[in-house]
């Protein structure tokens, strides 16, 4: 039948992937695991899956990814297939995604188009899920205490010593004003319910916390 030969097909599928990344095998060597590419009549550029933006991975091996306005995805085994994450969200542009260190079901996903250019896309702020991403909430505080000039996000950073201490990386485009602002870092200690700007003026594009002194952020 279509579904054994379906079943088949992927088992075939992993069992190359697990030979492929046999010890000691070079890393130099890559290859593309999806999705299908896709061509667009008379643009210069060849075919195309759109951009992968954010990539995370928790510590049992499940993978994570972003797309610049496709949602994320989940994939359980290795890349070799991906079930679809916010198909019902509010937006499905992604910039930065993290698993929580300390709860692998807990995710951040910071929405918005970080690149800046032309076809770059506004989100709508901070999202987590806490069932593995079967499921979303907003978390962009309220008020002063709020991400509501954000527009797009680079990094997450979710502190293993306390998982409400969570620090953004992020870019403004004036959506609460119109201004064009840079962005800069900003901080929630009660897992979102509010934030603080600790960094402002700045187009942060990286955030990375020093694994030998916490305190420390690059």
């Amino acid at each position: 039948s279509l579904r054994n030969a379906a079943a088949l097909e992927t088992a075939g599928a992993i069992a190359r992937l697990r030979r492929d990344r046999a010890p000691g095998q070079s890393l130099e060597r890559w290859r593309s695991l999806g999705p299908s590419g896709a061509r667009f009549p008379g643009w210069k550029f060849s075919d195309v899956s759109g951009r992968i933006s954010a990539l995370a991975r928790d510590p049992s091996g499940t993978l994570y990814v972003g797309g610049a306005a496709g949602g994320a995805w989940k994939s359980i085994d290795d890349g070799a297939s991906w079930t679809s994450l916010l198909d019902s969200s509010v937006t499905l542009s992604v910039g930065a995604l993290a698993v929580d260190p300390n709860d692998a079901r807990v995710l951040w996903a910071g929405t918005g188009d970080y690149n800046v250019s032309c076809d770059a896309y506004f989100g709508a702020g901070m999202l987590r899920s806490e069932d593995g991403g079967a499921s979303w909430q907003l978390r962009n505080g309220s008020g002063s205490a709020s991400l509501e000039s954000v527009s797009s996000f680079a990094a997450i950073v979710v502190d293993p010593r306390d998982s409400q201490h969570v620090l953004a990386g992020a870019t403004s485009r004036g959506c609460r004003d119109g201004i064009r602002a840079a962005g800069g870092v900003f901080v929630t200690r009660d897992g979102g319910v509010s934030w603080v700007e600790r960094l402002g003026g700045v187009a942060v594009h990286a955030l990375v916390q020093d694994q030998q002194d916490r305190r420390v952020y690059w």
